[in-house]
């Protein structure tokens, strides 16, 4: 698959790893060809889509942009190497899957906002910390930032306790957004960039 494919593949292997109860739908010219979710329970899927448990698929995906790294194609899932997969996220038990790859879930009294990307770990606590903070949101609410050594990106994070969340939301979601928003832009760039390259060539 292309590199903006692959990149989608470890931001979604990422996520699903660290979020529990998160569900990825792999989808190709329309057709579902594979579905990450921890229960495998594949009933409403045609026989030949293959399902995978987060781990596994994280895994698939860590040796998949390993090769791609050491000049090798990415051949993952059959998908062809211009393919550019589309990768629906869904939350079907406590949570939502909101625009551009923001995952919020509940876990126990905790609610968790995260998303993905490949800048490296350092660059995202960079910016984090260069963002003006509300002087009300809570301490504990604090965007965060891990990076996945498998996947090669960066989860940005923010967990707070069920019983700070009225307060804290806005702040919250403001900062992960516009964090999430600059890194986007960048990526859409550097996409847009490698596309150009490859056509001219």
């Amino acid at each position: 698959m292309t590199p903006f494919g692959l990149l989608a593949m470890r931001k979604a292997a990422a996520l699903a790893f660290a979020v529990p109860g998160m569900e990825i739908d792999i989808v190709h010219h329309g057709r579902i060809v594979a579905r990450v979710q921890r229960c495998f329970d594949g009933s409403d899927l045609a026989l030949d889509t293959t399902v995978l448990s987060p781990c596994a698929f994280r895994a698939a995906v860590g040796r998949a942009h390993t090769h791609a790294s050491e000049g090798g194609t990415a051949v993952f899932l059959g998908l062809a190497v211009d393919a550019d997969p589309t990768l629906d996220y869904h939350m079907p038990f406590t949570g939502a899957a909101r625009p551009l790859g923001l995952i919020v879930s509940r876990v126990g009294e905790i609610v968790v906002h995260v998303f993905a990307t490949q800048r490296p770990v350092e660059a995202v606590r960079t910016v984090i910390a260069s963002m003006s903070v509300h002087p009300a949101m809570p301490d504990e609410a604090a965007v965060n930032a891990s990076w996945d050594p498998v996947s090669a990106v960066t989860l940005v994070y923010s967990e707070v306790r069920i019983a700070t969340l009225a307060t804290a939301r806005p702040f919250i979601e403001a900062t992960i957004d516009a964090v999430m928003m600059r890194f986007a832009i960048d990526e859409i760039t550097q996409a847009v960039a490698a596309q150009s390259s490859r056509s001219i060539g």
